[in-house]
């Protein structure tokens, strides 16, 4: 059993869909004393952006503008990682921003070790689903985690954001 958030990753796997998240985009106060808070998104093009390597858009920010249309930011900066706590992690250590998701980075900023940026810019939703080779014999395991993780994802639903 394993967790995908965004694209499954494969036809050969089963996949139920447990819930969703919304990426934010955050930073650290030293890092905003330091290089400047970005008030729009294009300003984000002057900033060091971590980029997720497993990302569907490399390093291309989705966004929505006012009216609702996807916008692209292209971002560019010095990490690129395929670990979404490291970058949030680099974020709290001030040497950049994260684009993220609301699951990771939603109790750092809670705890004011990262401030929201663009909050007015809505940003895309990635489903999550749990993933298994085959619906024959699942074990009770699977089956008592699969409920778990669709409950907890559930009371969840981004209700702050």
């Amino acid at each position: 059993m394993a967790i995908r958030v965004g694209r499954v990753g494969s036809e050969n796997v089963v996949a139920r869909r447990i819930g969703e998240t919304a990426l934010l985009i955050a930073a650290a106060p030293s890092y905003l004393a330091r290089a400047g808070t970005p008030l729009t998104p294009d300003d984000l093009i002057r900033h060091d952006c971590f980029m997720y390597s497993f990302s569907a858009t490399g390093n291309h920010w989705e966004l929505e503008d006012s009216n609702g249309e996807p916008y692209s930011v292209r971002v560019g900066g010095p990490i690129k990682a395929n670990n979404g706590m490291l970058l949030a992690e680099m974020a709290v250590a001030g040497s950049g921003i994260v684009y993220g998701p609301c699951f990771i980075l939603l109790p750092l900023i809670e705890r004011d070790q990262l401030v929201r940026l663009l909050p007015g810019c809505a940003t895309r939703r990635l489903a999550i689903h749990v993933v298994y080779p085959t619906r024959r014999h699942l074990s009770a395991r699977v089956q008592a985690m699969n409920s778990f993780l669709s409950e907890w994802f559930e009371q969840r639903r981004d209700a702050k954001i």
